[in-house]
């Protein structure tokens, strides 16, 4: 019985160290992500199998970076490329090129997995009605090359929507496993597990939105970057300079939104992590509204802080929404 028992403790143990002594015998892929939200689930499925780099880091916004040298030097050298796609980098196509990357490209929205991307919700609207209803769905194709800062006609902002982020891990998970064959079970079980952890967020949010009527399902942010949330849960969302960063509101803009604001009584007013939030302090101070905190939408918070990874951003920004839309006592 005793050595029934060694054996199978030493066969747990064995099982437990694999990944380490399989890492010992040969050379890591190197796998570099375009930003922060993309090297969390890479992390989560590679985890100690890879040697993970990221470019554009926690609370830094996409729209405003600049590539560096040692962005060219670390893309030069790697295997795996992973970007979200949907035009979210318009730099990528240029960084390839200085790099002379030879590895390879993984667009982690691909659209054959049937993730359908959404116009960005300033496109056609023409009045408030029009802006805060549209939800037309665009034909699937899709585009990894240059873009203006404004994304084209298409929302990149998919991972908001957590069945299209279960979709992003399945093609991270993929093209780990297409790379490195050998550890494809490792992958795949570690996908398994992320996915679950996804599912199970992706109920409590459903069940907590739900215990709201819909006519108190209001957010309004400083730029479009929360549609899919809004879509996944029948929210009614409003922003204030759209698909830019570097935009300000026209005086029209912004009037109607201060009407929209008083006349639905919205209290679930946010700034965003990677935003100016100006033209919000502006609207807060005509509504005489709080700003009820931070929603994280294009990047992760420093290690630490409550929305270091995916699964803690997206947890965070429920329960701010949440608690905006309680009573005020």
């Amino acid at each position: 019985m005793h050595i029934r028992i060694l054996l199978l403790s030493l066969a747990i143990t064995l099982g437990m160290l694999w990944p380490q002594m399989a890492m010992a015998q040969g050379k890591k892929l190197k796998v570099v992500t375009s930003f922060s939200i993309l090297e969390d689930m890479t992390r989560n499925i590679g985890q100690d199998l890879i040697e993970l780099h990221n470019i554009v880091g926690p609370n830094t916004d996409m729209h405003a970076f600049e590539l560096r040298p040692q962005d060219i030097e670390t893309l030069a050298s790697a295997d795996i490329f992973i970007v979200n796609g949907l035009g979210f980098e318009p730099w990528a196509g240029r960084l390839i090129k200085s790099a002379n990357f030879k590895g390879t490209v993984v667009t982690a929205s691909r659209l054959s997995r049937k993730l359908q991307p959404i116009e960005p919700q300033d496109n056609k609207a023409k009045t408030m009605d029009e802006y805060v209803n549209q939800g037309k769905n665009l034909p699937n194709e899709t585009d990894s090359g240059e873009h203006d800062h404004d994304h084209g006609n298409v929302d990149p902002h998919a991972w908001h929507n957590l069945n299209n982020a279960k979709l992003y891990v399945a093609n991270i998970s993929d093209a780990l496993a297409k790379a490195d064959p050998k550890h494809a079970d490792f992958y795949a079980t570690n996908e398994r597990r992320y996915r679950k952890e996804l599912t199970d967020l992706q109920s409590w949010a459903s069940r907590e939105v739900q215990k709201f009527s819909e006519s108190k399902r209001w957010i309004v942010t400083n730029h479009d970057g929360l549609q899919y949330l809004a879509r996944a849960y029948r929210i009614r969302y409003v922003n204030v300079i759209g698909s830019g960063h570097g935009d300000s509101p026209s005086a029209q803009k912004l009037a109607e939104v201060i009407q929209l604001i008083k006349s639905k009584n919205i209290r679930a007013i946010f700034y965003e992590n990677v935003t100016d939030n100006r033209s919000l302090d502006q609207i807060a101070q005509e509504t005489g509204t709080k700003v009820q905190g931070v929603l994280y939408t294009d990047a992760l918070s420093q290690n630490g802080e409550k929305a270091n990874n995916f699964i803690n951003l997206y947890k965070h920004n429920i329960d701010a929404i949440l608690a905006a839309w309680k009573p005020e006592v």
